[in-house]
């Protein structure tokens, strides 16, 4: 994850950048994300940081699926870890509530 919170994904065995994927909060100087993680079968990327949205790409078409507002109430302030389950179709996440400081409780979403 870069300073502008964009990633790069690279061809492993080339070493060619294959796509640059960015997410994207209208209007907001804020960086987005302090946190992701790959599906273990590889076919997903998920993200998360200051704002209680989660990132979701499709990593074969390297594109931004969703960008998911959380459902949980107005006092989350962002996602402090990522994680996903075997089967590759649920995350868990630690998500932050209050100020930035705050004490961290877990979350699973579906995907």
């Amino acid at each position: 994850m870069l300073q502008d919170d964009s990633f790069w994904l690279w061809d492993a065995t080339s070493l060619t950048l294959l796509k640059k994927l960015e997410p994207a909060i209208p209007g907001s100087s804020q960086p987005a994300c302090r946190t992701f993680c790959v599906s273990p079968d590889g076919a997903w990327m998920v993200a998360g940081g200051t704002a209680p949205l989660l990132f979701i790409w499709d990593l074969a078409a390297a594109e931004l699926l969703y960008a998911l507002h959380l459902p949980i109430p107005h006092s989350v302030y962002g996602t402090a870890q990522l994680h996903f389950m075997p089967d590759s179709q649920i995350i868990a996440g630690m998500l932050c509530r209050g100020c930035p400081d705050a004490l961290c409780k877990p979350a699973l979403v579906c995907v």
